[in-house]
């Protein structure tokens, strides 16, 4: 339960603090259900190329990663 608890302050430490543009792929990507979007699409949606739709995603968990203290 502990561990459960470090981790939900972490995500919400790190989408707080995003850009408008990067927390709505965190929307995208992760809390809408059901998931009506493929990355493609929400790349389309968020007006970006799927190589920056990645980068902001990768970028985005790494910064939860270290938030956790895993890296």
């Amino acid at each position: 339960l502990a561990q459960l608890e470090k981790t939900i302050k972490a995500v919400e430490s790190v989408v707080t603090r995003l850009p408008e543009e990067k927390h709505k792929l965190i929307v995208l990507k992760y809390w809408t259900r059901p998931q009506p979007l493929n990355d493609v699409g929400i790349s389309m949606e968020l007006n970006c190329s799927l190589s920056t739709f990645y980068e902001w995603k990768n970028g985005i968990l790494k910064l939860i990663a270290i938030e956790l203290g895993l890296i």
